[in-house]
């Protein structure tokens, strides 16, 4: 009888203690809206993906959000395609994807879909969506979770 209580209490503690995260992964918060995306669906960077942690996921989003308008005053004066990230940012859909770099370089790829009304997504529809052209509607940055930096911003084009 010692030793089913002892197997009963080592099992719920080892399933509390390492637990992990099912992906996809909804992560909504008051500040964004998103779909974290594991290695097995990660389309950017196959063998060497990671699983992307909620912390690092807020991490870069609080240093996104205090970039967003120097992105997009540095994009519009080097740019023909002129867009309006800011006042669109709160209504962004986005997917999380990790990849590591051949330096061990953790990087964040973030992609940004404009949906006029969150509330109104269907979040049990979980699949990785890709967008060719569509403007400032679909934008990507790829945040640098080693260095704390953006290292990559592109925008879709218009297509046509």
């Amino acid at each position: 009888m010692k030793q089913l209580l002892c197997l009963i209490v080592l099992s719920v503690f080892t399933s509390v203690t390492f637990s992990q995260t099912e992906y996809p992964d909804v992560f909504l918060t008051d500040r964004y809206k998103g779909i974290i995306f594991g290695v097995a669906n990660n389309p950017f960077c196959r063998g060497n993906a990671f699983d992307p942690k909620r912390t690092e996921i807020d991490e870069a989003e609080n240093y996104i959000k205090g970039s967003v308008d120097s992105l997009t005053r540095a994009f519009n004066d080097s740019s023909k395609l002129l867009i309006n990230i800011e006042e669109k940012y709160d209504n962004y859909k986005r997917q999380y994807f990790g990849c590591i770099l051949s330096s061990n370089t953790k990087i964040l790829r973030i992609t940004f879909d404009y949906v006029s009304d969150l509330s109104k997504i269907n979040w049990n529809f979980i699949e990785v969506m890709l967008f060719d052209d569509g403007g400032d509607n679909h934008w990507s940055i790829e945040f640098d979770l080693n260095k704390k930096k953006i290292i990559s911003f592109s925008v879709n084009s218009i297509g046509g």
